[in-house]
């Protein structure tokens, strides 16, 4: 079986000029990149996700791919750096969005499926090629790792790009310096993308040793993958990391062999097991006819990956049902033997048509629906927590720093800090993405003290973004909103949809267009809004003040004063309140204007020392006005 030369796969190859080839792939791939960017942002992060964002800079700033290696040595330690770094250059220029981040894995995955095409084009010819890309396209594991921000998509680009070049150096015409240097990047490119891309030069070097006959290039090649082993030394403590996280990190159910057989083949045939039927028969009567071939050698290639990697799990047990991604590597070429196995069957013509529609039709299925979530490659607690993603969409330049979301929630996911990563999902998007904070009470009226725990939230946030899904109201919803407008009064919606409704709420006292309005005192304290109003037929003015104080012992030490003052600074009325009493973090007080003459008023603000009634200089970061005493309404009282 050994040989140098290309194996004779001519009955498979299409004419090279063959336009309505052409026209296919180029379908196929504008196909694949539709569904693929539909997708992006239709659900929310899932944990490892989460993860990635984290390592490339979203909670903990990174400057430089020194700062992506060392939080990556912190959070994930069992991982190699190169889709971080490269993920962490894709955001300088596109931000930290689940869109952009999880369109940078597409595109990437495209590049995958054009050269996945070429390897299949040079292995046996451009309609085979064309069957092949589409199969890789259609398939529920590839679409959904994809659209993931994970390292997926970069680890099937390497093992094409890899398997390619390195298929040209000892079947092809390529020999030149650029193609050596393309190998021996590739080679350590991968190896810095994932740990488990030494079984794929593991399965390649089995397939050198034993069916690439002894020769000069032969040992070319021996040296060039030294090389590129050689150049990933600097990374191999992270291998060594990853292995021993393997052995530490038992999985709840790790996959037996038997077992992890019946996911793949599920994983692989789009959940639709008939498939395997045409596609074994045709390998089978590919394989007599022509035990040499291209057929055979990419189909001994795979399975050696899939004995190696089965090998590994009986030792570790770190594979369960969520990680079959990891075989990602192998299925290109498994897709091309069975490709050129299928284009090869009697009455082609026939079957391939059903069998593609069956493919395409059970692939987007899976990827698209509900199913998905039945055999989720990575645990999805999309189902479990609001649609984060959607809040940021509907939010986005709505909402202000002092905004808070009051939601529901039926899992305490949106709460996780996976594999110790720098903040939650709820960081990430109301923080990161929004630069507001909320909180996420559990739908069920038996999990908290319901009445209780919403009046705390209010207590402390003046205004209020209330969410919930209206079709499928949480059973505490009626009860929460009374809560609420015992206090707050419903302003506009900022997202009307059947799944998804978030509206504001505000005090009274500061309205529904209401504007920020801050003060910064010298001592350190902050007057983070404040409102105050009029009320002419009830004779009184409410205003409410909201605090931030950097030290609790302030609280001791100065007292509020509000003052109702003539234009000549004569006060008229008074009311002065200790800090600490029911003033933090924010609360209204209320003064009488009965019996005050008709005439021009102002309510000024102070803030000073209980002990020594120093006041505190301040400035209004609004009107850019500072002094000791600062307005915060001006009104009229006119004759009746």
């Amino acid at each position: 079986m050994k040989q140098n030369s290309t194996d004779d796969t001519s009955e498979f190859k299409g004419a090279a000029g063959d336009v309505s080839t052409l026209a296919s792939i180029v379908v196929v791939l504008l196909l694949a990149f539709a569904l693929g960017a539909y997708g992006l942002d239709r659900d929310s992060l899932i944990g490892d996700e989460l993860n990635s964002l984290s390592i490339m800079g979203a909670f903990d700033q990174a400057h430089s791919p020194a700062d992506v290696v060392a939080l990556l040595k912190q959070y994930a330690p069992d991982h190699q750096p190169l889709y971080f770094v490269l993920g962490w250059a894709w955001a300088q220029l596109t931000g930290l969005s689940q869109f952009t981040m999880r369109l940078h894995a597409l595109l990437i995955g495209m590049l995958m499926f054009a050269w996945h095409y070429r390897l299949a084009t040079d292995l046996a010819g451009r309609r085979v090629a064309v069957l092949a890309a589409l199969l890789v396209s259609a398939n529920a594991l590839v679409i959904t790792n994809l659209h993931h921000i994970r390292m997926y998509s970069l680890v099937m680009l390497f093992a094409v790009i890899h398997f390619w070049l390195y298929w040209r150096l000892v079947h092809g015409p390529g020999k030149g310096r650029l193609t050596w240097s393309l190998f021996v990047a590739s080679c350590t490119a991968f190896m810095y993308t994932h740990n488990y891309s030494l079984v794929f030069f593991a399965a390649l070097g089995i397939y050198h040793l034993l069916f690439i006959a002894r020769s000069s290039q032969w040992l070319r090649v021996m040296a060039a993958w030294a090389l590129g082993f050689a150049l990933f030394l600097p990374g191999l403590w992270l291998t060594l990391a990853g292995i021993s996280f393997q052995f530490e990190y038992a999985r709840n159910h790790p996959l037996l062999t038997h077992e992890l057989i019946a996911a793949l083949a599920l994983d692989f045939s789009n959940h639709l097991a008939a498939l395997w039927l045409p596609m074994v028969v045709a390998l089978g009567l590919s394989l007599y006819r022509c035990r040499t071939g291209v057929v055979a050698r990419l189909a001994f290639i795979g399975l050696a990956m899939f004995v190696i990697m089965a090998s590994i799990n009986a030792v570790t047990q770190s594979i369960d049902w969520t990680r079959t991604r990891y075989f990602l590597m192998m299925w290109p070429l498994f897709v091309i033997s069975f490709s050129a196995a299928l284009y090869s069957l009697p009455l082609k013509r026939v079957l391939l048509p059903l069998f593609i529609l069956l493919w395409a039709v059970s692939g987007y299925r899976v990827a698209y629906t509900d199913v998905v979530f039945q055999y989720a490659f990575v645990f999805y607690p999309n189902k479990a927590y609001p649609p984060l993603h959607r809040y940021v969409q509907h939010l986005r330049g709505k909402v202000r720093a002092d905004d808070y979301v009051l939601g529901f929630r039926t899992s305490d996911e949106i709460f996780a800090r996976w594999s110790t990563v720098g903040g939650t999902f709820i960081d990430f998007y109301l923080g990161n993405r929004l630069g507001i904070d909320g909180a996420f009470l559990h739908a069920s009226l038996k999990r908290y003290r319901l009445s209780e725990d919403t009046r705390d939230i209010l207590s402390a946030h003046p205004h209020l973004l209330l969410a919930h899904d209206p079709s499928n109201v949480p059973l505490n919803y009626a009860k929460t909103l009374e809560v609420v407008q015992e206090v707050l009064m419903p302003c506009d919606k900022l997202a009307d949809e059947p799944a998804l409704s978030i509206r504001r709420y505000a005090h009274p006292v500061m309205g529904c267009d209401h504007e920020p309005a801050s003060i910064h005192y010298e001592n350190g304290a902050r007057l983070l809004d404040r409102a105050a109003r009029y009320d002419a037929a009830g004779q009184r003015i409410a205003a409410l003040t909201w605090w931030e104080i950097p030290d609790d012992e302030m609280l001791d030490l100065y007292n509020v004063s509000l003052q109702i003052i003539t234009p000549d600074w004569q006060n008229l009325r008074q009311v002065d309140r200790h800090l600490y009493r029911r003033m933090v973090p924010w609360s209204v007080i209320e003064l009488s204007t009965a019996g005050l003459p008709e005439g021009e008023y102002r309510l000024m603000l102070i803030l000073y020392s209980r002990e020594t009634g120093e006041r505190v200089g301040a400035t209004d970061l609004s009107s850019g006005e500072s002094g000791f005493m600062l307005p915060l309404l001006s009104f009229n009282i006119r004759a009746k």
